[in-house]
């Protein structure tokens, strides 16, 4: 009875920290593309943003650029962009006042690895 818990006890504890969150996360990301709409704003597993303007059953029509439209599965949607509702501070971070910093001349670069003056 010990030997087969001995044997047991890591299997559960294999299931219960990698297999379990593993397999809720897939739930999630499954009933997040079942529900994309018209209109959602989407990040691919490819690192690409877009807005979805038609959807059917296993494909998305995706605008990622103005008059660009690319059809892509589902399934590579990799999440749901949330509209930015701090970007309002990010565009304030660009009024800095950088007056003070002033460059003259030109800059010495370093030389590059492998160019030996000789």
């Amino acid at each position: 009875m010990a030997s087969a818990l001995l044997f047991l006890l890591p299997l559960i504890l294999l299931w219960v920290l990698f297999i379990r969150p593993q397999q809720r996360r897939m739930r999630q990301t499954q009933a997040m593309v079942a529900t994309l709409d018209v209109g959602d704003e989407i990040l691919t597993s490819g690192g690409i943003y877009g807005t979805v303007t038609d959807a059917e059953d296993g494909t998305l029509w995706v605008e990622v650029a103005p008059d660009v439209v690319i059809r892509m599965l589902r399934g590579a949607v990799a999440q749901k962009v949330s509209p930015d509702t701090d970007s309002d501070e990010d565009d304030d971070s660009d009024d800095d006042d950088d007056s003070d910093i002033a460059i003259s001349g030109p800059v010495a670069l370093p030389p590059a690895p492998g160019d030996d003056e000789k």
